[in-house]
């Protein structure tokens, strides 16, 4: 059904935080868990806001750890290979 595709639709900036998110995790060599323990939360609240975009809270405090930028876009220190982003950080 259409609603279905509504609620797992994820919106491009969701997309590009989840995105920064996994790969300050990966620079930083923690895990959803580990980054959960630091921020005094569960690994499960923490994996919501980043994979889903609900805990806005959370997502204020997971950005603040990791020292991510809140704007919308993600420059070339966030560039993955292989993904829908290029290293302008514009769409690929």
């Amino acid at each position: 059904m259409q609603r279905a595709n509504t609620i797992t639709r994820r919106t491009q900036t969701q997309e590009e935080f989840m995105r920064s998110v996994k790969v300050a995790l990966i620079k930083k060599g923690m895990s959803i868990g580990e980054l959960a323990q630091e921020l005094g939360l569960s690994r499960n609240t923490v994996s919501l806001a980043v994979n889903s975009g609900i805990y806005k809270p959370t997502q204020k405090k997971i950005k603040s750890f990791l020292n991510l930028f809140s704007s919308a876009k993600i420059g070339p220190s966030f560039c993955i290979t292989n993904s829908r982003l290029n290293c302008s950080g514009a769409p690929g």
